[in-house]
């Protein structure tokens, strides 16, 4: 089995963290074989994963928790609730009672679905939508690497964001799982755009992903994509005081064919972006770093994104600490292996952390290569350790992993 692979010395930032994992001698890893899944810390360190596997030979959504240690808690036990056989994993997040949340698409239409699990167990929460779920009645694309925007406002209010390969879907849903939509009959449906992430803010949410150009070139073999963000309103209406009356588009030397893929709340309200190249395989990887009010932050690489040439990582999802510094997944298009890359506040890789700023979260050391979906960042508490997590696709397993951000 393939470990993460880290040679950056012990107890410094971007090492394994070695009160970590689930084998006998702990090595900042965790493999839990329960199911394939996602992964959410909590508050206390621990970690919810809800993931795909078969239970009495039938497909079912399992529920698991890890200790802060890592290691299976064994109190809250194994959690199977039924599912359709074509189910695939979108999102998972936890709301601030720590009830996990999970987007879902299910069956041959790949409709989307919101499902609540309880804090305490991992059963399906019999209280929220209908028995437990709540369809939205909408297609989610689910080609690589699938995501969508899954998030809580602070009035308990539920958000998601998702596109179907077209256009994109804002939807609304109460406390209790029933359909709002900020008082609107249907979604908003925000035509020509690919948006596929959600960060919930002081002032209402930003979401982002790419809009498609209204015309292509004529020798284009394929849409041109941009990179596109829109600012709201607690109650959906668009933010005109966020980027240029609501929107923001990076500006690259080349703006073409490129998607947003994660954005993350940091200090006084900034917001790090990471994303690149929505064609395969992926030339391009970029990080910027823009102001609360969605201008360009002047301090984080002159304002600028910063662009990365590289034909084997991609990023997929970032964090900021409370420093400030942004911390960005990486990962090759087969998941093979992980990085993590650390920035300074001025945009330079951060010499401090693992090698001149980088660090292996998860690399396969058989060279099979072995498929893998980790792509997932979070900041887990205390001491802001990095764990990311994702599917061990071959295996339907999860992998959980954490380095030292210090």
């Amino acid at each position: 089995m393939s470990i993460s692979s880290n040679n950056h010395p012990i107890n410094s930032a971007g090492a394994p963290d070695l009160s970590f994992g689930n084998s006998p001698t702990k090595n900042g890893t965790v493999i839990a074989r329960n199911s394939g899944g996602l992964s959410r810390t909590l508050s206390d360190g621990s970690t919810i994963t809800v993931g795909l596997g078969f239970v009495e030979n039938k497909k079912r959504i399992v529920v698991t928790k890890h200790t802060p240690a890592g290691e299976q808690d064994l109190n809250f036990g194994v959690w199977p609730t039924d599912t359709d056989a074509h189910t695939i994993l979108i999102r998972l997040t936890i709301q601030p009672d720590g009830k996990p949340l999970l987007l879902t698409a299910r069956g041959l239409e790949s409709t989307a679905f919101i499902t609540r699990f309880n804090a305490h167990n991992g059963d399906t929460d019999k209280l929220f939508g209908v028995a437990g779920t709540r369809d939205l009645g909408k297609k989610i694309y689910t080609g690589f690497l699938p995501r969508g925007g899954l998030a809580v406002q602070a009035d308990n209010k539920i958000v998601s964001v998702f596109h179907d390969g077209t256009h994109s879907f804002i939807f609304q849903l109460s406390a209790s799982g029933e359909l709002i939509n900020f008082g609107r009959i249907g979604p908003i449906d925000s035509k020509s755009t690919l948006l596929n992430t959600l960060l919930i803010t002081s002032r209402g949410f930003v979401i982002a992903g790419a809009r498609t150009e209204a015309e292509t070139k004529a020798n284009a073999k394929a849409p041109i994509r941009k990179t596109f963000m829109m600012g709201f309103l607690h109650d959906a209406e668009l933010d005109s005081s966020f980027g240029n009356g609501g929107f923001v588009e990076l500006q690259f030397s080349n703006n073409e064919n490129k998607q947003i893929s994660a954005l993350a709340k940091g200090p006084d309200g900034q917001i790090a972006v990471v994303g690149g190249e929505y064609y395969l395989p992926s030339k391009i990887r970029f990080v910027a770093s823009l102001l609360a009010n969605g201008q360009a932050n002047p301090q984080f690489h002159g304002g600028k994104p910063l662009e990365t040439d590289d034909i084997i990582n991609s990023y997929t999802d970032v964090v900021t600490q409370n420093d400030g510094k942004i911390v960005a997944l990486a990962r090759t298009d087969n998941g093979s292996r992980v990085l993590l890359f650390r920035h300074t506040l001025t945009g330079q890789l951060d010499p401090s952390f693992g090698e001149q700023g980088r660090a292996t979260a998860w690399q396969d050391q058989q060279g099979r290569p072995e498929h893998s979906s980790i792509d997932t960042l979070e900041l887990v508490q205390p001491g802001e350790k990095l764990q990311s997590s994702g599917v061990l696709s071959i295996y339907s397993e999860s992998f959980i992993g954490r380095l030292l951000s210090q």
